[in-house]
């Protein structure tokens, strides 16, 4: 359910319902506007204070830029095995790696399961299924948002002129509740 709240008495809507930009180059940039505000200038602005509740909250909005390297990271040695698979020279796992690539397989098999769950259940069985293959699209937009956003903060750190970066929205239809 989306629940649209005023931001104050006979005010604009705090969020509002829109898609996702559907073209690559806007969807990093609003990803981008987004991880520069919340990731990086809340740090910045913020700091770590609160009770540990809001801390929490805190690293989780935070957490992003970071996930984007680490994801990076791991495609980057997936592509380097696949290569050196594909050249018959692919190391073989030590003692103890097995178990723990087997694990992380199935814990990334069991996030596409329930990604596609979730997407069915709201949107279809198409979409569902769709949601699979978007999931790699969707981290590389991370990949390109967090390296515009750290771009983006350090120009502006360094008195660089602040630009907001406002994305053009495509609202929704209206359909009635059923």
């Amino acid at each position: 359910m989306f629940v649209r709240l005023p931001g104050r008495a006979g005010g604009q809507a705090v969020a509002v319902r829109a898609h996702f930009p559907d073209a690559v180059t806007a969807a990093v940039r609003q990803k981008a506007r987004w991880l520069a505000g919340i990731s990086l200038s809340g740090w910045r602005r913020l700091g770590w204070r609160g009770g540990l509740a809001e801390r929490w909250m805190r690293l989780r909005d935070r957490r992003a830029v970071l996930a984007a390297l680490i994801v990076f990271a791991a495609y980057l040695a997936m592509i380097g095995w696949a290569l050196l698979a594909l050249a018959g020279r692919a190391p073989q796992p030590a003692p103890g790696e097995a178990p723990l690539f087997a694990a992380g397989a199935a814990l990334l098999m069991w996030r596409l399961a329930m990604r596609a769950w979730f997407v069915g259940r709201a949107y279809g069985w198409r979409e569902g299924l769709a949601s699979i293959p978007r999931s790699v699209i969707a981290n590389i937009i991370a990949i390109a948002a967090s390296r515009a956003a750290i771009n983006r903060y350090v120009r502006e750190a360094r008195g660089g002129p602040v630009v907001w970066d406002k994305t053009e929205h495509r609202f929704p239809s209206v359909q009635p509740a059923e």
